[in-house]
């Protein structure tokens, strides 16, 4: 195990406590943080909070605050690609993929979507390698990204 800063101390003994009949048997071999907003007592904290507790029965549902088009994961792509948008109420939603010269290649979503998020499987294997648009449209909002396929 490394110990940086501090925390591979506080990472064995965690391990070692709950490897003794807690939720979790193994070692910790490594410990990555991609946002630094939280430190290392406070990632422990988190760790050894009783996890049956903070579990709700009935979880409330959540809505977005705000239309969203996530740029699509991963990009470039070969041939299969995952677009997620998210919508703050019901509407009705277009999702379209356009070549660079504007003509539609294929209509994802052209349909009534419940708020919340969504995600779409996009399928590019029958079209050519190269740069492709496309279009999130509602009645009051509309935003384009560009993905790239690579064959």
């Amino acid at each position: 195990m490394r110990k940086e800063n501090g925390l591979g101390k506080q990472l064995q003994v965690f391990a070692t406590d709950i490897s003794a009949g807690g939720f979790f048997s193994g070692s910790i071999d490594e410990v990555r943080f991609f946002n630094n907003g939280l430190s290392s007592d406070q990632v422990f904290k988190i760790y050894k909070k009783d996890i049956s507790s903070s579990v709700s029965s009935d979880p409330e549902p959540l809505v977005p605050a705000k239309y969203q088009l996530y740029q699509n994961y991963p990009n470039s792509f070969n041939p299969v690609t995952n677009i997620r948008f998210e919508l703050p109420q019901t509407s009705n939603v277009t999702l379209k993929v356009y070549d660079i010269t504007g003509r539609i290649v294929s209509t994802m979503v052209n349909e009534v979507r419940q708020a919340g998020s969504h995600q779409i499987i996009f399928n590019g294997g029958n079209l050519a390698s190269g740069i492709y648009i496309y279009e999130l449209k509602t009645t009051h909002y509309s935003i384009i990204r560009k993905l790239t396929l690579i064959k």
